[in-house]
């Protein structure tokens, strides 16, 4: 909303990690985990990635992950 307009989405996201202690990955699935909490918590995948990119994570996990952000993720239906 309005509210964030002037502040930096990837300072944001960068602060997240830091309250949350988020060590740097060191496996890819640790950077799923990083990249699947940031997208629950709001953050566009394009900072994230940048983030990602920052951390020197491989461009074949950022692929694989840039394609499963894309996929529409199906509804949880309780019964």
């Amino acid at each position: 909303g309005a509210a964030y307009q002037d502040v930096n989405e990837e300072q944001l996201a960068r602060e997240y990690l830091l309250r949350k202690r988020t060590q740097k990955p060191s496996d890819q699935k640790q950077v799923a985990k990083v990249f699947r909490a940031l997208m629950r918590a709001g953050f566009a995948s394009r900072v994230i990635f940048r983030i990602l990119k920052m951390w020197d994570v491989d461009d074949e996990t950022i692929s694989a992950l840039e394609s499963e952000a894309a996929e529409p993720t199906e509804p949880t239906r309780e019964t």
